[in-house]
C-alpha cells in the first residue's frame, strides 16, 4: 500500500510539472509572438511605392481604422529614387483600387505604422501581391518642416506650452482626432502670450504698412520694371556669345593701344611741345596776316599753275624769297631773289615779314 501511494505521489508531481512546463512554453511563445509582431490570422501580401519611407522598418504594424490587421515585411529601393514597402493585410480587410496607404507616426519617438485608408466604395478588388502606386500613397508628416514653419511663432513662448502644442498638432494632423479640445486650449494659451506682445506686433504691422503702401501704389511700374528686367536678362543670355567675343576683342585692343602709346609716347611728347611752339609763332599779328594772305591767294595760284602740269606729272616754280623755322622756334633770315621778275627794286624785307611780292 505504501508503494502505491508513493507512486501516485510521484505521478502527481510529474503531471503538475508537465502542466507548468506547457503553460510556461505557451506564455513564452505568446510573448515572443507579441514582441515579433507575428500575425496569427490569414493574410494577403501587397506592396506600395512611397516617395519617402524614412524610419519604416520590418515588423511595423499595418492598421485599418486603428486596428492592427497586418505587418510590414520589408523595405527596398524602387526605380532608384523611391521606396517600395512590402506588407501583409488580413483577408477580411477589403483592398480595392481606391485604397490608399499612409505612413503615420505611432509615437513621438519616431516609430511608424502603415494606415489603410478606404477612399470610396466604388473601387475594384485589388489582386494579391499587387503594387500600389505612389499616387495612392502618402509619406509621413515631415516634423522638421512643420516645426521650422512655427519657429517664428514659438521662439518667444514657454517651452512647456510649445511641447504640448507640438504633440497635439502631430496628433491632429495625423488624423487622430479626439485631442482637438486640448489643442484649442493650448492655442488659447499661446494667443494669450501673443496678446502680451500686442504693442510690438502692432508696431511691426504699422512699419510693414508704411513700407508696402508706396510699393502697392506703384504696382504697375514695379511689374513693368520686373518684366523689362526679365527681357533684358533674356537678351543678355541670348547674346552671351557675342558679348564674350566682344570682351576678348576689347581686351586685345586695349593691350595693343597700351603697347602703341608706350612706344610713341616720347615722340608724341616732343611733337606736342613743337606744336605748342608753332602755335605760339602763328598767333602773332604778322603771322596771322601772312597765313590769311596764303589761304586767300593759294587757290588762285593753284588754278593758274594746274594747266602748266597738264602735260606731265611735275610743276616748275620760281622762288623769289624763302626762309625757314628751326625746331627751336627761331626763324632764319629771308633769302631774297633779286631777279627782275620778282622785284623792280629789290629790297630786303623786315625780319618776320614776307617780301612785297610774296613767295612763289
Amino acid at each position: 500500500m505504501s508503494r502505491t501511494q508513493n507512486g501516485m505521489t510521484v505521478m502527481g508531481a510529474g503531471v503538475r510539472f508537465a502542466i507548468f512546463a506547457v503553460v510556461t512554453l505557451l506564455a513564452t511563445a505568446l510573448l515572443a509572438m507579441t514582441i515579433m509582431n507575428v500575425d496569427t490570422q490569414k493574410t494577403r501580401s501587397y506592396s506600395a511605392v512611397f516617395t519617402d519611407a524614412a524610419n519604416v522598418i520590418s515588423g511595423d504594424e499595418v492598421r485599418f481604422a486603428g486596428v492592427r490587421v497586418g505587418t510590414v515585411n520589408g523595405i527596398s529601393l524602387y526605380q532608384g529614387h523611391e521606396a517600395k514597402v512590402s506588407f501583409t493585410v488580413a483577408d477580411d480587410v477589403a483592398m480595392t483600387t481606391n485604397t490608399k496607404v499612409v505612413i503615420r507616426y505611432r509615437n513621438l519617438i519616431g516609430q511608424r505604422y502603415l494606415a489603410i485608408v478606404d477612399d470610396g466604395p466604388d473601387g475594384a478588388p485589388l489582386r494579391q501581391d499587387a503594387l500600389i502606386p505612389a499616387s495612392r500613397t502618402q509619406p509621413a508628416l515631415n516634423l522638421t518642416t512643420l516645426f521650422n514653419g512655427f519657429k517664428p511663432l514659438l521662439s518667444g513662448l514657454n517651452p512647456d506650452d510649445v511641447n504640448r502644442l507640438s504633440y497635439e498638432l502631430v496628433q491632429v494632423l495625423q488624423g487622430e482626432g479626439g485631442t482637438i479640445d486640448t489643442l484649442f486650449r493650448q492655442v488659447g494659451s499661446l494667443t494669450n502670450s501673443l496678446a502680451d506682445r500686442d504693442k510690438l506686433i502692432g508696431d511691426v504691422i504699422d512699419n510693414l504698412d508704411a513700407a508696402l503702401g508706396p510699393v502697392a501704389e506703384r504696382d504697375q511700374q514695379l511689374s513693368g520694371l520686373i518684366s523689362n528686367l526679365q527681357q533684358f536678362i533674356s537678351g543678355l543670355s541670348q547674346d552671351r556669345g557675342a558679348i564674350s567675343s566682344s570682351l576678348v576683342s576689347i581686351d586685345r585692343l586695349t593691350g595693343a593701344t597700351a603697347s602703341l602709346l608706350h612706344d610713341v609716347r616720347p615722340s608724341l611728347a616732343s611733337d606736342i611741345q613743337r606744336l605748342g611752339v608753332l602755335a605760339e609763332k602763328l598767333n602773332t599779328k604778322a603771322s596771322r596776316q601772312w597765313l590769311e594772305h596764303f589761304l586767300t591767294y593759294t587757290p588762285y595760284k593753284l588754278k593758274v599753275s594746274t594747266p602748266e602740269a597738264s602735260y606731265g606729272a611735275f610743276l616748275n616754280f620760281y622762288v623769289c624769297a624763302v626762309n625757314f623755322i628751326r625746331p627751336d622756334g627761331t626763324e632764319t633770315p629771308w633769302q631774297i631773289n633779286s631777279a627782275h621778275r620778282c622785284h623792280t627794286n629789290p629790297v630786303e624785307p623786315a625780319p618776320g615779314t614776307p617780301p612785297p611780292g610774296g613767295s612763289g
